[in-house]
């Protein structure tokens, strides 16, 4: 956990006493990914006002998981909701003063305390029941294994640096005692089994070393392909097949779809999985092609812009995709705000 946060917290631009006390931080978490030290003896100890620590607390909250380095278990969940976008004030003061009610089932009691219909409760109460109270649990469990990057994207200044992450391929070389065996007087019988094992052996070396070579050109390929996403966020993504990579890469599409399969990249604007880039798209009004993912960042835009007290549903969503020329259907917008995990109009309708 503290080196997946670090690597993260690394790729920031951060006063150095932030950065400071950002690693403490991370050192401090608990198994659960909560930091419960007092702040005032964590500021002794790392030598910073209040304030500095303050900031860099809110850094590391910032990063992935969502719901790290949480004081207590409704901040964490609050930090997951700020992290989907969701503002919702009834929702977010259940969470934060009658979180132990809905533990205890006391229904009725928060119906008549917020002045919600039993099926507006359910409906949050369903909703919180996705947020995760243990961040850190993929961190504890050996069968869930943290995500390590396979890549790292740097921005310079002379555009992007992408390199192999080294702790995430196997790295393997021959023992010199063997090769010293090869010249020493041993039986033909050992000397030909040594031999068959060398050679053996560097052939795994070498498919291991063709290996890095290819994630690195695919990861280049990717990087290259999509710079205006790298430079300018996510709204710049744009439509990416298999094909446009291996044209671009000289592979084979079914090598592409190999390499890319569970490979990882850290970058500056956060930690993706190769398959990320990847989307089809539709035809815009101009006839220009919208990546699909494109579609959900103008979704959770209009989203988040909407009136809380009167969100919109699914159909007016569509309508104005439809206004800005992105032509899909209800049912769709319906499917892609589910998968951004964004809850319907009913739960985010404020009170």
């Amino acid at each position: 956990m503290y080196d997946y946060l670090s690597q993260q917290l690394r790729l920031m631009s951060l006063d150095s006493k932030v950065f400071a006390a950002g690693c403490y931080i991370i050192r401090t978490l608990n198994k659960d990914g909560y930091f419960k030290e007092d702040i005032r003896n964590a500021c002794r100890n790392v030598g910073v006002a209040e304030e500095v620590f303050a900031e860099a607390l809110e850094v590391v909250q910032s990063l992935e998981p969502s719901g790290i380095a949480a004081r207590n278990i409704s901040e964490c969940l609050l930090l997951q909701i700020k992290d989907k976008g969701i503002s919702d004030k009834v929702l977010e003061n259940i969470i934060m003063e009658d979180i132990e009610m809905i533990g205890a089932h006391k229904y009725k009691e928060l119906c008549k305390k917020y002045s919600i219909p039993s099926e507006k409760l359910k409906a949050y109460i369903d909703y919180i029941k996705t947020l995760d109270p243990r961040p850190a649990r993929q961190f504890a469990s050996d069968e869930n294994q943290y995500v390590l990057p396979d890549v790292v994207v740097e921005r310079k200044n002379h555009g992007f640096e992408v390199r192999l992450n080294n702790d995430s391929l196997p790295s393997l070389k021959i023992s010199s005692f063997y090769e010293k065996m090869l010249k020493d007087s041993i039986e033909k019988e050992t000397k030909d089994y040594i031999k068959e094992k060398l050679q053996s052996s560097l052939m795994l070396i070498k498919n291991i070393e063709q290996r890095k070579n290819t994630v690195l050109k695919v990861a280049k390929g990717i990087v290259e392909e999509q710079e205006e996403f790298f430079l300018y966020g996510k709204n710049h993504i744009k439509p990416m097949i298999l094909r446009d990579i291996a044209e671009k890469t000289g592979f084979h599409e079914s090598t592409i779809s190999r390499t890319v399969n569970g490979k990882y990249m850290l970058t500056p604007k956060g930690l993706f999985e190769f398959k990320y880039f990847f989307s089809s798209g539709v035809k815009d009004c101009d006839g220009d092609m919208v990546s699909n993912i494109n579609i959900k960042n103008e979704l959770k835009d209009i989203i988040d812009k909407e009136n809380k007290k009167k969100p919109l549903s699914d159909q007016k969503i569509c309508d104005i995709l439809n206004l800005k020329g992105i032509n899909i259907s209800r049912r769709t917008v319906a499917k892609y705000r589910e998968e951004l995990n964004i809850p319907g109009s009913s739960i985010r309708k404020e009170i």
